[in-house]
């Protein structure tokens, strides 16, 4: 299950643009890979994992601005197509991480 933020932050004065320095470092620390500018997704194993991390997103939100968290599942997310210079690109999921 992939959870993407989208973000539009107030960048005018000094003040918003380290604040939303700051939220763009939390989504960094949490895990979080930039799909497109303001556009951060991150997979999640299972449902506890998707709640901690929107937890933390939700905590770390600025004041201003407008945020939108969205959940979708793997098979949805696989689907998407992605074009870089008209050229597609494949969609493919993280690899999982195992341990012996």
């Amino acid at each position: 299950m992939w959870l993407i933020v989208m973000f539009d932050l107030p960048v005018k004065t000094k003040q918003e643009r380290k604040t939303a320095r700051l939220f763009h470092k939390q989504l960094v620390v949490n895990g979080f890979e930039m799909i497109q500018y303001s556009v951060y997704g991150n997979y999640c194993e299972d449902r506890d994992e998707l709640k901690k991390k929107r937890k933390a997103i939700v905590r770390a939100m600025p004041l201003t601005g407008n945020i939108r968290l969205l959940t979708v599942p793997d098979f949805h997310y696989l689907r998407m197509e992605q074009f870089s210079h008209t050229r597609q690109i494949k969609t493919e999921k993280p690899e999982q991480i195992l341990f012996f």
